[in-house]
């Protein structure tokens, strides 16, 4: 996923949107994926060695949030419900490559994250 998001980060994609729900558009959301992959790389100044620890982790990951988007029978309630579980799934393995910094970093990204995704929901919805 390290050299994934590396790749993304030099092929910029133009956006676009979903007219219908107004969401980004697939190829958007995996430049963005990549955009924010190589931020976090570059804010935990990873060694080599924990990227290629990772990669797989986040490729896991990645794939199990690509099915759950395909799945027509769940909810968004219920999807958003089975990231966070993929995304808590995720931590332990994360803990064991990570120095403590770098988790507390991790971790704080995150949050940030989740308050922005919160807060562009919220201006959806309104």
């Amino acid at each position: 996923m390290a050299a994934l998001a590396l790749a993304g980060a030099l092929s910029w994609q133009p956006q676009t949107r979903c007219a219908a729900q107004d969401k980004p558009a697939a190829g958007q959301r995996l430049a963005q994926f990549r955009e924010r992959m190589q931020d976090t790389m570059k804010e935990l100044n990873l060694t080599d060695e924990q990227k290629e620890k990772l990669k797989p982790i986040w490729q896991e990951q990645a794939q199990k949030v690509r099915e759950l988007r395909q799945d027509k029978n769940l909810s968004p309630q219920e999807k958003m419900a089975k990231v966070k579980v993929i995304q808590e799934e995720m931590e332990p393995k994360l803990k064991q490559i990570l120095t403590a910094e770098q988790f507390e970093k991790w971790q704080k990204q995150r949050e940030k994250m989740r308050e922005q995704f919160s807060q562009r929901r919220q201006t959806r919805q309104k």
